[in-house]
């Protein structure tokens, strides 16, 4: 009899694994967390998994020297791996999903931020997910973490003297939070008007 209660509990989760896996390979939250926490842990190679190969990362407003899209596995490795190199950690503060999309809100912190002085910022993720991989992702911080970045950025000394070349950074990075707030404001906009 205890051979036969053996076997069938072998045989259940046998069966059971599989479908355990699979819904949450499947789960676009499990998905998002799992992504956060390998970047968290400097996993470039976890958190590149999770993407899928044709994915696109988007953020409207990319720091200096940066593209605003990424697309495809090798572009989205360079974000990963500059994500990795300036220490980004994330805090998830909550998600909401609708089907395949997960809006996540994050506390995120990294070595840029930390350089103006701030320990961190709240942004939003949109992630689309299928079969379990990130096809897409929008990344902005919120509209307060703008004007936090932007009165951080104010208060730094200027680079270079008065002259126009010197102020000219403060004033492509104010441009800038400017363009990037209009943009999420129209943003809301249109998405209210569908």
């Amino acid at each position: 009899m205890k051979r036969l209660v053996i076997a069938v509990t072998v045989v259940v989760v046998m069966l059971a694994l599989p479908v355990a896996l699979s819904a949450q390979e499947s789960d676009p939250v499990a998905v998002v967390t799992a992504l956060y926490e390998a970047v968290n842990a400097g996993d470039v190679e976890a958190a590149l998994a999770l993407y899928s190969d044709d994915a696109v990362i988007y953020m409207p407003l990319p720091p200096p020297d940066m593209p605003d899209t990424y697309t495809g596995k090798e572009e989205v490795r360079a974000w990963i791996e500059n994500e990795v190199a300036t220490n980004t950690e994330y805090v998830l503060l909550g998600t909401q999903v609708d089907g395949t999309t997960v809006v996540a809100t994050t506390s995120v912190a990294d070595d840029v931020l930390r350089s103006f002085g701030l320990t961190s910022l709240e942004q939003t993720d949109e992630f689309t997910i299928q079969d379990g991989k990130v096809t897409a992702r929008t990344h902005a911080f919120t509209e307060e973490s703008l004007a936090t970045l932007g009165a951080a950025a104010a208060g730094l000394p200027e680079t270079g003297g008065s002259s126009l070349a010197g102020t000219l950074p403060l004033w492509l990075g104010a441009g800038g939070l400017l363009i990037a707030t209009l943009g999420m404001g129209l943003r809301k906009l249109l998405g209210a008007s569908r």
